[in-house]
């Protein structure tokens, strides 16, 4: 591989890592969203169906891991 081409793999990795934390990030806006319309019965519902599907973490939306991720990502929440 060429010092070229490794550069080229690098900018499209990087390029990569800012699509995924930014479709992150939206996501993270949608499920706030959501969980703001939301009754406290259907949050309920919500966090049972995630503990069915083994989704770990705490509450029905992962808010804080999320916001975690974010974090370490950008230095930001």
């Amino acid at each position: 591989m060429t010092i070229d081409e490794a550069v080229e793999r690098k900018a499209a990795h990087d390029n990569q890592q800012q699509v995924l934390l930014c479709e992150l990030q939206y996501a993270h806006q949608v499920i706030l969203a959501a969980a703001a319309i939301m009754t406290p019965g259907q949050k309920l519902l919500w966090a049972a169906a995630n503990k069915s599907r083994g989704v770990p973490g705490e509450g029905a939306s992962r808010f804080h891991e999320r916001a975690v991720a974010i974090f370490n990502a950008t230095g930001e929440c």
